[in-house]
């Protein structure tokens, strides 16, 4: 099987929301892809953890330096991704209420 390539990082404009649930995706897919099915060989916690912060990129990597998170809570990939889904749905939100105060301020009226 030749290398399989990582997924492209994780962005942060347009729907940020959507653009994790997709990155997280990749994500899970590459770590079954590339994880070793001998017994004892899985990754820990803290090698997901780093694996997921290097693919999705220094952007991300900054986003995850302001995470109120331990420094164990920041190793920890489950935490991690609880941390960086809370980010990516309230910058949605707030991305989507910008979008339709601008549609109003256009005299388009109300946007659902």
């Amino acid at each position: 099987m030749t290398e399989l390539p990582p997924p492209e990082p994780l962005r942060f404009e347009d729907n940020v929301a959507e653009n994790w649930i997709r990155f997280k995706q990749r994500v899970e897919l590459y770590f079954t892809a590339t994880e070793s099915s001998e017994p004892g060989k899985q990754r820990s916690p803290a090698q997901k953890a780093a694996i997921l912060l290097h693919l999705a990129g220094q952007e991300a990597i900054d986003v995850h330096n302001t995470f109120d998170l331990t420094g164990e809570e920041k190793q920890d990939y489950d935490k991690l991704v609880q941390a960086f889904e809370a980010y990516c749905d309230k910058e949605g939100k707030e991305s989507r209420m910008e979008y339709q105060l601008h549609a109003m301020r256009c005299g388009k009226g109300k946007v659902a």
